[in-house]
This record gives structure tokens, sequence and C-alpha cells, in this order.
């Protein structure tokens, strides 16, 4: 029902382009439409830690005790895939990108969908994401858009991103 499908949704801190994580036809469709290049990777929006556990590889439950200082929150861990992770969301650099939101209006659709959507900012690839909800609907005015429309959560900016094995911290 869902599959192929693009969701125009809230996160912590600016608007959203998602689907589900395993249609790689509407992932393919985010990255034509935001004129993004096929090397860029997205970040999962996880419903929960089993999810992590199933899409990550080498993941220990000392490990799930360590997220839980960040998660649910604005971070984002980059882990190497499992091999249920699906190839489309594998980065150049054998990792995916994976999210476990504190927003309710995630949440609440991540209960709904009981699993992973795939996610990015709502702009133009290498334009500043923009907050005005009214600006990015005449934007992503495409008849396989539909829109979530809840409120932004109070984050100023995308999320910190940290590599899961390095401790690098990508994005601050």
């Amino acid at each position: 029902m869902l599959s192929g499908k693009i969701l125009l949704h809230p996160t912590e801190g600016v608007w959203g382009l998602g689907c589900l994580f395993d249609s790689k036809i509407a992932a393919d469709r985010i990255t034509e439409i935001k004129l993004r290049s096929d090397s860029k990777n997205y970040i999962l929006l996880m419903p929960n830690l089993a999810w992590v556990e199933k899409l990550g590889k080498n993941i220990k439950p000392s490990n799930l005790e360590e997220f839980k200082q960040y998660w649910p929150g604005h971070t984002t861990f980059l882990f190497e895939p499992s091999k249920e992770c699906p190839g489309h969301l594998v980065s150049s650099i054998n990792r995916v990108a994976m999210r476990v939101s504190a927003h309710k209006p995630i949440l609440d659709l991540l209960d709904i969908i009981q699993k992973p959507i795939l996610s990015t900012s709502a702009n133009i690839s290498g334009k500043q994401p923009n907050i005005d909800i009214h600006s990015i609907k005449k934007l992503f005015n495409y008849t396989d858009v539909a829109q979530y429309e809840k409120p932004l959560g109070n984050q100023n900016k995308p999320s910190r991103i940290i590599d899961f094995l390095s401790k690098e911290v990508i994005r601050e």
C-alpha cells in the first residue's frame, strides 16, 4: 500500500522527504526530485532499537545501553549494515545511518507503519533546508508526494552524525 510513495514529514529540526526504507523506487524518486547525487546517502528513522539491531551489524546488548544516552533523540549513528539491510541504503564506506527520534509526530508515524522510513531534508540538494512548509509544498508539488502536516521539533539544525565504529563525529 505505501511502497513507492513519498511523504513530506516533520523532523526534530527540518522538514523531510521520506519513504519506506525498503522502497528503492521511492528512494530513487526522492533523489530525482531533490536533484541529488546518487552517491549521497539517506538516514533511516527507526521505530525502535530492535530494528537498529536487525539492520545494523555487530551491535551488542551493551551497545544498546550506550545508545540510551542519545536515543530517542537528535543524533544519527552510522553502522555497518547487516545482511538484511537493503543495498540502496549502504554508503560507499559500507555504513547505514540510523536514528531513533524523540519527536512525537515521527514516533506516531512509525508506530503506524511499524518499520523504518528513509528520510532526507526537504530541499534541493546543496541548498539550505527551509522550515516554511508553504514554500516546501510548492517546491515538491508532485502527485506522488503526500504530506504529513504535524509540527516541527525544537531543533534548529539537522541531526548530529557519529560513526559507531570510530566514534568520529561526522556532522555536529
